[in-house]
Parts: structure tokens; sequence; C-alpha cells
């Protein structure tokens, strides 16, 4: 996460307008530390989002929200190389902060799925349910 920031915006997360191989070494210093601020930031975003999207899970029911993560997922994954162009420094931060919310709540999310949708006496459903393949097929799958 660091270096993507710094390369893409460079000098202008600075204020100047200068590409990342032009800059000197306090300069990349004080890109090298607002990266590294960027990567906690990602973080706190990630542990957020455990606890946000595991709620809306609760309020919407697992599937609606898998399916706010593939649709939202995607666009925002599809709007990161123009935001990137455009310079927007906050707008990129806040895009791939959105989508570290997803990745931590996937991973919490998952093995909820399979105990629920299938038998729960067999550990063969709750061990596929661990995967990411598994939890997408246990999410596709109605529950009663």
């Amino acid at each position: 996460a660091s270096p993507m920031l710094q390369e893409i915006f460079g000098g202008r997360l600075l204020g100047m307008d200068l590409p990342f191989e032009r800059l000197d070494a306090p300069a990349l210093a004080r890109v090298a530390a607002m990266g590294a601020g960027f990567t906690g930031l990602l973080s706190l975003f990630n542990i957020v989002g455990r606890f946000f999207w595991s709620s809306l899970s609760d309020l919407l029911g697992r599937q609606p929200t898998y399916a706010v993560f593939f649709l939202l997922g995607a666009a925002l994954y599809a709007a990161a190389p123009a935001v990137g162009r455009a310079g927007d420094v906050g707008l990129f931060c806040a895009v791939f902060c959105m989508i570290l919310t997803m990745y931590g709540a996937a991973s919490r999310r998952s093995p909820r799925t399979s105990p629920t949708c299938s038998a729960p006496r067999s550990s063969a459903p709750f061990t596929a349910g661990c995967s990411p393949r598994g939890a997408w097929r246990a999410s596709s799958v109605p529950c009663s």
C-alpha cells in the first residue's frame, strides 16, 4: 500500500508537481512516512469493517451483504485507476479504505455461512465454508 501511494502521487503528496523518481532524499523520507500512515489507516479500516459489515449482515442477512460486497467492490476497484489519475489523494485513500473494510468483513463472515446452510452434524461442509470458494458456494445457497 505504501509504495502504491508513493509511486502514484509522488511529489503531489507534498504539494510539489514532481514525479516520485525526481524527489530528493528528504522528500522521499516524508513521502515514505505518509505511505506508512496510509498503510496504518488501511489496517484500521480493515478492523472497523469487521464490526460494521457483520452488524449490517445481521440486519440484512448474509446473501444481501455478499451482494453489496460484490457490487460495491467491483465499482470501487473499477474507479480506483481513474481516481489515481485524477490526482485526488483523499478520494483515492477513501476508495481503498472502503475496499479494505470489505476484506476484513468477508474473512470474518465466511466460516459462519456453512453451518447454518448445511447439515450441522457434518464437518465437511463447515470446512468447505472456511475456504473462499466454499464460502461463495454457501452464500449462494438459500438458508431457511
